[in-house]
Order: structure tokens, then sequence, then C-alpha cells
């Protein structure tokens, strides 16, 4: 493209879980890079028995090396079930591991619940926080927070 043009690229999207979206723009001005991230869509697919609505760090956005790290997750029900799990990950500055598993039971439909895990990190940097929904094996939702762990 040249200085001052605009385009446009149509894409399309198939889903087989509800979620959300972005999109992100990456390219040169005057020689430096820069990117932009559109702020998330959310898309939901019909059908769906529930989802996790969000994870949540409730620790804050920054926290002290070793100290505890809560993070909570909501899961909100739509149809009769026989019961969920939930796995939580973290994704440190040198691997991703398995924090924790949650067997929820079964829960009404219609029905929010939270769920929660606490951990303390052992490294400083910028740590991924996952949550993955599982009915019956089948990986139905999924979630994602950050948390920056600092020095003490």
């Amino acid at each position: 493209m040249k200085i001052g043009e605009i385009d446009s690229i149509p894409f399309q999207i198939e889903a087989h879980e509800s979620g959300k979206v972005y999109i992100t723009v990456t390219g040169f001005i005057n020689g430096r890079e820069f990117y932009w991230d559109s702020p998330p869509i959310k898309l939901s697919v019909e059908n769906q028995s529930a989802e996790i609505k969000n994870l949540f760090v409730m620790s804050g956005p920054q926290i002290k090396l070793h100290k505890l790290i809560k993070a909570k997750a909501t899961i909100q029900t739509y149809k009769p079930n026989e019961g969920y799990l939930l796995k939580f990950w973290q994704n440190s500055p040198t691997k991703y591991k398995l924090m924790g598993e949650i067997e929820t039971g079964i829960i009404k439909e219609n029905t929010e619940r939270n769920y929660s895990i606490e951990f303390a990190p052992n490294e400083v940097g910028l740590h991924e926080i996952h949550v993955y929904l599982y009915e019956k094996n089948n990986l139905i939702s999924r979630e994602k927070d950050k948390v920056m762990v600092v020095e003490d």
C-alpha cells in the first residue's frame, strides 16, 4: 500500500465454540514498526451447554515474586449437564504448567458459578493464566488473563 491509501481485506470466521475474536494490524510508519489490536468481539455458538464468562486475576495486574496469585473463573451454564472439568494453566516466561483441575459436578442450567485457584509464581516477568472448560473430554470454552510478577 502507498501512504494514505485505504484497503480492505475480507475474511470469514468458522467457530466451533463461543469465544472472543479480535484483529491485529501490523505495519511500518516512517520505517518504524507499529501494531494495533481491535477490541475483542464476543461470538456465541448455538447449542453450547456452558461457557467461561470471564477469568480474572484477583491479585491485581502486578504481584511480587512468591506471593499468592488468586485467579477466578466464572462459568455460565445454558443446558442440563453432567458436570464439567476446569483446567488452570500458567504460562510463565520459561514454561507452561498445569496449576490445577476442578471437577464442577452437576450445575443447574442457566446458573453462574465461580471457581478459583491460588498459586505462588517463582519467576519474574509476564505470566498468562489460562483456564479451559471441558465437557466429556471436549473443550467447549477458554479464557486467559495476565499478571506481571516483579522482584520482592
